[in-house]
């Protein structure tokens, strides 16, 4: 397994894993002091490598699915939530190389997917107008190379603010 296929997508109370294996993604859930398989997402493709994945809320859902990234397949596949919807797959055309995470956004007014590339981050939207960003500050690693892969909100500061951690 690399860093990018095990997204943490539980809490403090209840630790939870969601891991891409090859054609494959399973999430875990802590109990007897071990990980145990607790649902198996199967996007029934021969040819798919699983790559990355997240806990995935679509529109103002109050229930998350998950959202995979076939990598060979160039596509994300959503799996609704319960354990007998249908997978559905989005293709991306122009291709998405070089994921190596997703992230669910929520805002406050805009929801949205963040797709995490080595060197960059991609937002895609559904019925969205376009957001415009202000820089409050940057951070950026001493790395020559640096591998992003997933971000975490944080609130940091002092009074606190919210900002993602890469």
């Amino acid at each position: 397994l690399t860093p990018a296929s095990v997204m943490p997508i539980g809490d403090r109370d209840v630790p939870t894993l969601l891991v891409t294996e090859g054609k494959v993604a399973r999430i875990y859930k802590w109990k007897n002091n071990r990980f145990m398989v607790r649902r198996q997402l199967n996007p029934g493709r021969k040819s798919a490598q699983l790559t990355a994945a997240c806990k995935f809320y679509r529109g103002d859902a109050k229930t998350p699915g998950y959202l995979l990234y076939d990598q060979l397949g160039q596509d994300l596949i959503w799996f609704a939530p319960g354990s007998r919807s249908i997978p559905r797959a989005v293709h991306f055309r122009d291709g998405l190389k070089g994921i190596t995470g997703l992230a669910n956004f929520r805002g406050e007014k805009q929801n949205g997917l963040l797709l995490i590339g080595k060197s960059e981050i991609q937002w895609v939207q559904d019925k969205q107008q376009e957001l415009a960003l202000n820089i409050l500050g940057e951070y950026s690693s001493p790395e020559d190379t640096p591998s992003l892969w997933t971000l975490h909100p944080v609130t940091l500061g002092s009074p606190g603010r919210p900002m993602l951690a890469l």
